[in-house]
């Protein structure tokens, strides 16, 4: 072997490190930002304010499905994505109170809201390098609007998730990936029309 390709082979080794601690660091910042963020919302958690409005709505088909097991008929709830998702949460926590149920599906939304800053992130890697890529996911998990909305239970959370997750995969150099994201993109046309 030759000096200069002992060097080359270094050279990739030290690259590769570099590359692998970059990585390793941008899952520690994105675990980081997640628990400051699941954190910020707890914080700011209505404990005693019940569901209004869209929120009452989505909570009352969820219910509903949740008790007679299938969609509620005669139902005018057009965007009933959300609620079978939640309904299904509910069946497994049979025995809980109004507040109880108003607080599970808060705490669904606040997760789900804190998760899409992962695919946030892989999206953000396709225009940006990974520093300014951890700036945009730390831009979006303190942005004072979606935290409000993920303490609503109401469906942005998801919706956002799924469209990110969506955008992501049709950028994706593989074919397969981008036929799944017109499969998710079905998902959000049932969440929000």
């Amino acid at each position: 072997m030759s000096f200069k390709e002992s060097k080359k082979k270094n050279m990739i080794k030290s690259t590769n490190k570099k590359s692998d601690s970059v990585f390793s660091n941008s899952i520690l910042a994105l675990i980081v930002l997640g628990v400051i963020g699941v954190t910020i919302r707890l914080f700011y958690f209505p404990y005693e304010v019940p569901f209004t409005y869209d929120s009452l709505d989505y909570f009352s088909y969820a219910t509903s499905m949740s008790q007679i097991g299938h969609f509620p008929n005669n139902w005018a709830l057009v965007n009933n994505g959300w609620p079978s998702f939640v309904s299904f949460f509910f069946t497994l926590f049979n025995n809980g109170s109004f507040i109880e149920y108003t607080h599970l599906q808060r705490v669904l939304n606040i997760l789900i809201s804190v998760l899409t800053i992962i695919p946030v992130y892989f999206l953000a890697r396709k225009f940006f390098r990974k520093s300014l890529s951890i700036i945009v996911v730390s831009l979006f998990v303190f942005e004072p609007r979606i935290i409000f909305n993920s303490l609503l239970g109401i469906t942005e959370s998801i919706y956002i998730l799924l469209l990110v997750t969506t955008l992501c995969l049709f950028f994706s150099d593989k074919k397969k990936f981008v036929y799944i994201s017109f499969g998710i993109a079905a998902l959000c046309s049932i969440i929000r029309y």
